[in-house]
């Protein structure tokens, strides 16, 4: 088993996960395609609309749509509706979570829906923007197929205390608020308000119940820099727990590369590179370093 495989089978392997995921993929499509029937069927809608979709068991609304139009489908207990927003309530009453967009179609049975157009989702201190947009309120799912954006200002990183800023652009991701993973996937890049910058394929972001990122698994043409290193590989993981990144080359020759700038600037390349990002501690195996003076420093 070569460095990459082993290191890849541990990234992420829950084949249930990933099972769950295409059957609501496959709700998403139904959703679209039920969209596109309401619209064309969504002849003098009513205006100003609000209504409850879902409720705890004391009868207490937890979910409830507003619309600026809205037409009814009661054989299939769909809602087609503009100008939306689409709010959950926690037990005591107070916002849990919040979806505006600009177009949209609900399901009452399944308490699910699909945006055509533009959406925002907002989760306390996160909001996820994007086009194309899927969610589920039982399973506390949303997927966003275009032009993806997270913006989060309470994310806990832990020792390192709250994230002022964590900005995660990319083509598409899916956000599972029940498992805790998020899983961005074309031109990811993460932008942390600390100075650090992640590009990659595909990226995996793990958190705990109390909205900890507790690891971080990046793939594909992976660049990560801060203001005194740079770092690239086609394998990368990030440990909280540790302060940890670890980077992995692959079996057809390519190597992890890690740059340290500073008076005397440094390179080192390696199947693997492992450094912690609150000492300059670095382990690197089947290393190939290079030592020079330069007055630069790497960066983005």
């Amino acid at each position: 088993l070569s460095l990459f495989a082993a290191a890849t089978a541990l990234a992420f392997d829950s084949a249930e996960w990933h099972e769950r995921r295409e059957v609501l993929l496959r709700e998403a499509e139904r959703l679209q395609a039920a969209y596109s029937n309401c619209l064309a069927s969504a002849q003098e809608p009513a205006e100003d609309i609000k209504v409850p979709v879902e409720t705890f068991p004391d009868g207490s609304v937890r979910t409830v749509v507003a619309a600026r139009r809205a037409r009814f489908f009661m054989s299939s207990g769909l809602i087609w509706a503009e100008g939306v927003v689409i709010q959950k309530f926690a037990p005591d009453g107070s916002e849990e979570s919040r979806i505006d967009a600009a177009s949209c179609v609900v399901d009452r049975t399944t308490k699910s829906g699909w945006a055509e157009g533009p959406a925002r989702v907002r989760n306390g201190g996160t909001t996820f923007r994007g086009s194309g947009v899927y969610f589920s309120s039982p399973e506390s799912y949303v997927r966003v197929f275009r032009d993806s954006e997270i913006d989060s200002t309470d994310l806990d990183l832990g020792e390192g205390g709250q994230c002022r800023r964590l900005r995660v652009r990319s083509a598409m991701s899916d956000i599972d608020r029940n498992t805790g993973v998020v899983l961005q996937e074309g031109d990811v890049e993460v932008e942390h308000s600390d100075g650090y910058w992640l590009r990659a394929d595909r990226a995996y972001m793990f958190l705990t119940a109390s909205n900890e990122l507790s690891r971080v698994v990046a793939s594909g043409n992976v660049v990560l820099t801060n203001a005194t290193r740079s770092a690239t590989c086609p394998l990368a993981t990030y440990r909280r727990a540790r302060r940890e990144v670890e980077m992995f080359g692959d079996g057809d020759g390519s190597y992890a590369r890690l740059v340290e700038g500073g008076a005397e600037r440094r390179e080192l390349e390696g199947r693997r590179i492992r450094f912690w990002l609150d000492t300059e501690q670095v382990e690197v195996d089947a290393p190939r370093i290079t030592v020079g003076k330069t007055g630069g420093e790497a960066g983005k």
